[in-house]
């Protein structure tokens, strides 16, 4: 493994990594295969989506011939144990995991059944701990290892209609940092993303809802910079954390949010009819005039 920053090839910034994404059939999940593919990891993706895990496998092999496909539903304990013992076998060790599945289920707290939580707990919270309980023996070897937690912005703010859905993630956000410290006399880092909310399935699924135009619009309100986010950001965040330069950040997160958690609120915020259709959003400040006129002095 790489040491010295001197020695970084920035083409390939994972020669000879052996990696394991879960969720990697779509989405967020295929992007990051694809890019770790890239840059020389071989990768392990583990999907319960067989027609869409076996064409991502295709073009990985395209790309990194030992890389392959674990068909399995991460919900269930037993079959995170497989996937374990699979890819523990073909590679031997691991360098980095991704803990990339996840399952939502939006809906106001006392309209959702329980059971829903039940479901996400099943997905977000025990699969990922199981795994990375499993995997975790297999980097020490490498004395060098890194976990990769893709979480959601759920985690720090607040909204409505998904209550259960942060609780699932925050748990992760918790549980990296604590394995953080518990691990790094291994050199292993776990750090988590934070998407925002208008990347991937979860912007298709607001669009799907409210209508393209009443989307974008809350888009440019919900963040300073325009338009939506892509997987390929996360994915190249993932990249970052997982290679060797990240080297120094341990037990940390980095947010994709298009700066949405540096906000605090609009209040001085107007769209211009204009522009905003353009995806420009405009952060105006008032005149001094302005403000005394509201009743500031």
């Amino acid at each position: 493994m790489v040491l010295n920053y001197e020695e970084i090839n920035y083409e390939r910034l994972l020669e000879g990594y052996r990696v394991l994404i879960t969720g990697g059939a779509s989405g967020i999940g295929k992007e990051t295969a694809l890019l770790f593919a890239k840059h020389g990891a071989s990768v392990a993706i583990a999907d319960r989506d067989q027609a869409a895990g076996l064409q991502t496998e295709a073009e990985l092999r395209e790309i990194s011939p030992e890389s392959f496909l674990v068909v399995a539903d991460l919900g269930r304990l037993e079959e995170v144990d497989r996937v374990a013992d699979l890819v523990i076998e073909r590679f031997g060790s691991l360098h980095s995991l991704v803990n990339n599945v996840g399952l939502f289920e939006p809906g106001f707290l006392i309209e959702q059944p329980i059971e829903a939580l039940g479901r996400m707990l099943d997905v977000n919270v025990s699969g990922p701990i199981r795994l990375t309980q499993r995997i975790l023996p297999a980097m020490f070897e490498n004395r060098n290892g890194t976990l990769v937690h893709i979480l959601s912005d759920y985690c720090l703010r607040g909204a409505p209609g998904v209550s259960l859905f942060a609780a699932t993630k925050g748990a992760i956000y918790s549980f990296s940092r604590s394995i953080a410290y518990e691990y790094s006399r291994y050199n292993i880092r776990s750090n988590c993303i934070l998407p925002g909310m208008n990347i991937g399935s979860h912007g298709d699924l607001y669009i799907e809802r409210y209508g393209a135009e009443e989307a974008e619009a809350d888009f440019a309100q919900f963040q300073p910079l325009a338009g939506r986010g892509s997987t390929l950001d996360v994915a190249n965040a993932a990249l970052f954390l997982a290679s060797e330069l990240s080297r120094f950040v341990n037990g940390d997160q980095i947010d994709i949010t298009g700066g949405a958690c540096a906000k605090a609120h609009k209040q001085y915020q107007r769209r211009e009819e204009a522009n905003w259709r353009n995806h420009v959003t405009f952060l105006t400040v008032p005149s001094t005039e302005a403000l005394r006129a509201g009743g500031l002095k």
